[in-house]
C-alpha cells in the first residue's frame, strides 16, 4: 500500500529512455516505491557521417551569433569535440539540464527559455541585431523543424547539424512482457513513444501513460494513445513529481 514516504507503492511503471540515462528516472522511482521495468526502446549513436559537419561547424564556431544546443544528447556531441567556447559567442540551451551538461562541460550558457520546448527558445532569441548574424543548431538527425524555420523567419542566417541519432536497440522479449502488464509507461521523447508502441502494440500500452512534455505527449496522441500525466516542468524531475501528484 502506497504511503506518504512512498507514495508510488505497488506501481510497475516502464522506463523507456536509452539505457544510459535509465537511472535518472528509475531511479527516484524505486526510490518513492515503484516497481520499474527497464525498457530501453532507443539508443543513441553518431550521426551517418560519423559527425564531420558537426566537427566543420564547430571549427568555425566564431563565425556564429549564437550555438543552440537542444538536448544532453547533443550538448555531450559538442563537448566532446570542441573542449573550449570561442569569445563572443552566445550558448542557448533548450532546458536546465542541458544547460547544466554544457555548464560540467565548462561552457557558460547564456540563455535557457523559460519553457523547455523550441517555440519557447525561438521567441527568447527573437531578431538578429545585425544583418548575417547565423545560428549553428547542434540537434538530433531527426526533429522538428519549429527552431530552424522560424529563426529563418526572424532574419537569422540557420545551419543545421546533425550532432547524434536515434536508433532502435535489441530489447528483451520478458522485458516487453513484463511492460505489457505494467499499469504506468513513461516516455521522455517522441522517438521512446513510436518504438515502444511498434514492440508492444498500442492494444497492450498500459493504462497511464505518462510524458515529460508537451511534444513527447503530442507524438503519443498521434499514436492514438491516451496521456494521463504530463509534467508541467519539462524534466525528469517533472516527470517524477507528475506521476506523484496523479497517484
Amino acid at each position: 500500500m502506497a504511503s506518504a514516504t512512498r507514495p508510488l507503492e505497488g506501481r510497475r511503471i516502464v522506463v523507456t529512455r536509452p539505457a544510459s540515462q535509465a537511472a535518472e528516472l528509475a531511479e527516484p522511482l524505486r526510490a518513492l516505491g515503484a516497481e520499474v521495468v527497464l525498457l530501453p526502446t532507443i539508443e543513441i549513436v553518431p550521426p551517418l557521417d560519423g559527425g564531420a559537419a558537426l566537427d566543420a561547424a564547430l571549427a568555425h564556431l566564431a563565425d556564429y551569433r549564437w550555438l543552440v544546443v537542444t538536448s544532453v544528447n547533443g550538448a555531450d556531441a559538442v563537448l566532446a569535440r570542441r573542449p573550449d567556447r570561442p569569445s563572443g559567442l552566445g550558448v542557448a540551451a533548450i532546458g536546465p539540464a542541458t544547460a547544466e551538461r554544457m555548464r560540467r562541460g565548462g561552457w557558460a550558457v547564456d540563455l535557457v527559455p523559460d519553457a523547455y520546448v523550441a517555440e519557447a527558445l525561438l521567441d527568447a532569441l527573437g531578431h538578429p541585431g545585425a544583418v548575417g548574424d547565423a545560428v549553428l543548431v547542434a540537434r538530433a538527425a531527426v526533429a522538428r523543424d519549429v527552431l530552424p524555420v522560424g529563426l529563418r523567419e526572424r532574419g537569422w542566417v540557420v545551419e543545421v547539424v546533425d550532432a547524434y541519432r536515434t536508433v532502435d536497440t535489441t530489447v528483451d522479449a520478458d522485458a516487453v512482457r513484463r511492460a505489457a502488464g505494467a499499469d504506468t509507461v513513461t516516455f521522455t521523447s517522441p522517438s521512446t513513444v513510436e518504438r515502444f508502441v511498434r514492440l508492444v502494440g498500442a492494444a497492450d500500452v498500459p493504462p497511464l501513460v505518462a510524458c515529460i512534455g508537451p511534444v513527447t505527449a503530442d507524438a503519443a496522441r498521434a499514436a492514438g494513445l491516451t496521456v494521463s500525466v504530463e509534467a508541467s516542468t519539462y524534466t525528469v524531475a517533472g516527470l517524477v513529481a507528475a506521476l506523484v501528484a496523479r497517484s
